[in-house]
């Protein structure tokens, strides 16, 4: 069968466009990485010319054209700003103050993850400035919001960069307005984000619901602050916004909001419990401890969890360690996903308390029914180094059944450990393996006794089997030489 294929002349002058064309997207698409580098203003105003000159797209030369006056202005901006100490800012009124770190908003840095579902709730990398705006702007507090509301009308873009996964195939500078957004739903526990797409001027005109937040502050500008506050802790439908509210109280007045939470903490249950314990947080005393243990019979296993960690904390009583282990160990837990991230939470509370009128009660943790609680456990017990953990762990190397899921490793990787060199090799091969139940189990022994040799999950089965082998009768040759006080510091440490 002949096959033809159709063939296009391309002139000079095609073929130079084509190039021209190409140069430029590429150039207009890698702006934003520039900028989250901190490239100057003044340099991307040029190159944003500069695309616009080669590009023959005209939906392309205009975005460039706008954006490159925009940061023209920008770098106009920042070369008249005048920066300030820190004893200028102590002694400037608190609202100038928050125009001032507004302005700096521009060149926050963080990167976001999935900022368009949860915006400005999932961050990587710290800022790199000495005084991240954001945070001076969060502790200005009230103070501040008549400022940020002014600030969510502008689209321009900032230095912080927003990704939809951690591989940052997709990415969007966040806006000055998203930011003071995230600034003041984090001030107000109001989601005024919500509906935010968090892009900035150079992807969609920076959308910003500011029309919204206008009308939000039209009503709560009339408020003093704790009224609004107060108004937020009676009938604020999210926990986030009720917690919110309990910490902008505490902060107001310690002493006089202390003793409102803890009567609304005597008064509610589940959820709205939950988010005043979590701002009384470092305010509980001694004295609140009757309190406290009156929570620990609460149905919602978080609002044990909390009242039992202010407890051991806060008033040295480890009652609620042991109402935790009760409720670990009694079989009735639901199927919900706020379980599962409880029952992780919770037993590593248990075992970093290292109590050992539990390590029984612990041990059994381990033969658990439910899938749940068990490799939690395991995974936990290296906090808890004990001789009859140790025990648990050395029968659990007979199980050979399968945890439920599979680690991948890279081929390349592995053949070059096997024969000594430690390189990573990009793009190579993956393998999957699956769990057992003796693999979780060698992981844990060996961090809880800090095994030489350590126990990695992400190497293929054969490996492993010898491993374990070799780390049974290290573990049994140590049984009763092993420095437990020490390794108790070890763990926690």
């Amino acid at each position: 069968m002949k096959m033809s294929y159709a063939t296009t002349t391309l002139t000079p002058t095609d073929l130079t466009s084509r190039v021209r064309s190409a140069l430029a997207r590429h150039v207009y698409m890698n702006l934003n990485l520039d900028a989250h580098d901190g490239l100057p203003r003044a340099e991307l105003a040029r190159r944003c010319e500069a695309v616009a000159a080669l590009a023959d797209d005209t939906t392309l030369h205009a975005s460039a054209a706008r954006l490159g006056e925009v940061y023209r202005k920008m770098a106009e901006e920042d070369a008249a700003w005048t920066r300030r100490s820190s004893d200028e800012l102590s002694r400037m009124p608190a609202l100038a103050a928050a125009y001032y770190w507004c302005f700096l908003l521009r060149d926050c840095d963080r990167t976001y993850v999935n900022a368009s579902s949860l915006p400005g709730q999932v961050f990587v990398g710290a800022s790199s400035l000495d005084a991240d705006p954001m945070t001076e702007l969060e502790k200005l507090g009230w103070e501040a919001v008549p400022a940020l509301v002014a600030m969510t009308a502008d689209p321009r873009p900032t230095r912080s960069l927003s990704t939809l996964t951690r591989s940052g195939t997709s990415r969007w500078l966040n806006s000055n307005g998203t930011l003071s957004l995230w600034v003041l739903e984090r001030i107000t526990g109001e989601p005024l984000a919500l509906g935010s797409s968090g892009d900035a001027l150079s992807w969609d005109g920076g959308r910003t619901p500011t029309k919204a937040v206008e009308a939000w502050w039209k009503e709560a500008r009339q408020l003093a602050p704790e009224e609004y506050f107060l108004r937020q802790l009676d009938s604020a439908p999210s926990e986030n916004a009720r917690e919110t509210a309990a910490r902008r109280l505490l902060a107001l007045n310690p002493k006089r909001f202390a003793l409102r939470l803890w009567e609304k903490v005597d008064a509610s249950e589940g959820e709205q419990r939950l988010s005043v314990l979590r701002a009384l947080g470092e305010h509980v005393l001694p004295s609140d401890q009757r309190r406290l243990a009156a929570c620990l019979g609460d149905r919602n296993p978080a609002v044990l969890l909390s009242a039992a960690r202010l407890l051991r904390d806060r008033c040295r009583d480890y009652s609620g360690v042991e109402a935790v282990m009760r409720r670990l160990a009694s079989g009735s837990l639901d199927d919900a996903c706020e379980t599962c991230l409880f029952v992780g939470l919770a037993t590593k509370f248990v075992a970093e308390s290292q109590l050992d009128t539990l390590v029984t009660s612990y041990c059994e943790l381990l033969k658990c029914q439910d899938v749940r609680v068990r490799r939690a456990a395991v995974r936990s017990s290296p906090l808890f180094p004990h001789l009859t953990l140790v025990d648990a762990l050395l029968l659990m190397l007979n199980e050979w059944f399968e945890v439920g899921w599979t680690e991948s490793y890279n081929v390349i990787r592995w053949r070059n450990l096997a024969a000594g060199n430690d390189r990573l090799e990009a793009g190579g091969m993956k393998s999957s393996n699956v769990i057992r139940w003796r693999d979780l189990a060698a992981r844990a022994l060996a961090t809880m006794t800090e095994y030489p040799a350590g126990f990695d999950l992400h190497v293929p089965v054969a490996s492993r089997d010898a491993r374990i082998t070799a780390l049974k009768e290290w573990v049994r040759n140590r049984r009763t030489e092993f420095d437990w006080r020490a390794l108790r510091r070890s763990a926690l440490e």
